[in-house]
């Protein structure tokens, strides 16, 4: 007889009520049972939702909710917890409480109830949404590869994009996700950016493996070349501090400021730098050094030039960089907080000012994380690149990032 309701589904319904109450009747008559049930919650008793916590809505794949109530099993894997026909996952339960991670479901309107072992009937139901943690943005297809990102002042993003392999300049998508034309490529050879920053005037200012920055017009239109040679070396990332400099890094054995009267001066910095940023008082750089992947700061001072390099975060020997994994991209929230695209299966790495490391949604941002922009409120723009051109189970895309934290600024943009 207890195996018998050990296994029983919650399916609920009139029927097996009655199978269960024969049962007793003909099965169990001798039968002395001790407690079948926690005496926590009352079996049989209908639960009963009286909230839902974050209200209204979570983040799918990511917010663990909080349903209050009664009439909960407080074994957790007695409690079904149903958005419309998926389940989530049950972390822990009380008779009064239950602790959910959502499903990766992403709906403006869904029917939460709650469905508890040995309990004929279903919760009430509770509207609820879930918005996407991440989702994939501008419309591209798997030939298209998109490259550096952008963000100008009315919050439109700027792309740098391939398509079947081609170069076709920097396309505009606004935040609703209208896509236009902004800037053809330079030529046939110089058909991608590695790096692009929004400078004064809303100028776009980009870089690509060369000794060379070129310039785009704020309305767009073809790209010019701002500054070549003078001093420069290859530069693959570029970034502008309170001042107007550009500071700007890549394979080469400086990192090199330039002032807005186009004067260089490089200072002794040697590593295979993949991004710039300059936050707060900080100059960071990610890049390659002696086969470790690693980020550095240089301190900013006010004279324009730089102070000693220190190592900020190792990411080869951090428990993301295993395997030869490294850092492609970085960026800052306001609250001083890192966010590192890799080449890891946790595609985007948070770092914490006290230097301690978690995943980004993990399971949700599929990898490489390769560059990041900032648009309008939480959101953070990323160039996904698809790890493995045979297949199509990720492609290349454009990520659209709910971090529910702001962008620190681009002193570029004013």
């Amino acid at each position: 007889m207890k195996r018998i309701l050990k296994h029983t589904l919650p399916l609920g319904g009139a029927a097996l009520f009655l199978l269960l109450l024969a049962l007793f009747a003909t099965g169990c008559k001798n039968e002395v049972t001790p407690s079948l049930y926690n005496t926590d919650y009352n079996p049989g008793v209908p639960p009963v939702i009286t909230s839902v916590s974050p209200k209204d809505s979570g983040l799918a794949g990511v917010d663990v909710l909080t349903i209050d109530g009664s009439n909960f099993s407080p074994n957790p894997s007695e409690n079904f917890v149903f958005f419309n026909a998926d389940t989530g996952m049950v972390v822990s339960a009380t008779a009064t409480q239950l602790k959910v991670k959502a499903p990766n479901l992403v709906k403006d309107t869904i029917r939460l109830k709650v469905a508890v072992l040995y309990a004929e009937k279903f919760s009430n139901t509770v509207q609820y949404k879930l918005q996407a943690a991440a989702s994939e943005f501008g419309g591209f297809t798997n030939v298209d590869e998109p490259w550096a990102l952008a963000v100008d002042a009315n919050g439109d993003l700027l792309v740098s994009l391939i398509s079947r392999s081609v170069g076709v300049g920097v396309k505009k998508i606004t935040p609703d996700g209208v896509v236009s034309d902004f800037a053809p490529a330079f030529s046939t050879a110089v058909n991608k950016w590695s790096g692009m920053k929004i400078g004064p005037g809303g100028y776009l200012y980009a870089v690509t493996g060369r000794n060379i920055i070129f310039r785009m017009n704020p309305t767009g239109g073809a790209p010019t070349v701002w500054k070549s040679g003078g001093g420069l070396g290859t530069l693959w990332d570029l970034d502008f501090d309170q001042q107007g400099n550009i500071w700007a890094a890549g394979n080469a054995t400086s990192v090199f400021r330039v002032k807005p009267d186009l004067s260089v001066q490089g200072f002794p910095f040697t590593a295979d730098v993949k991004s710039v940023r300059v936050y707060s008082k900080y100059l960071y750089v990610a890049g390659v050094q002696t086969g470790a992947s690693k980020i550095w700061r240089f301190p900013l001072n006010a004279d324009g030039t730089l102070g000693s390099v220190e190592e900020y975060f190792n990411f080869s020997t951090s428990a993301f960089g295993t395997g030869g994994k490294g850092a492609f991209a970085i960026t800052f929230n306001t609250d001083g907080d890192m966010y590192v695209g890799t080449d890891a299966d946790a595609s985007v790495v948070i770092v914490h000012p006290d230097k301690s490391a978690e995943a980004l949604y993990p399971g949700v941002i599929k990898p490489q994380t390769l560059f990041f922009a900032w648009g309008n409120g939480t959101t953070l723009y990323s160039s996904r690149r698809n790890p493995d051109p045979s297949s199509t189970a990720i492609t290349s895309a454009i990520i659209k990032l709910n971090t529910r934290k702001t962008g620190a600024p681009y002193f570029g943009v004013r």
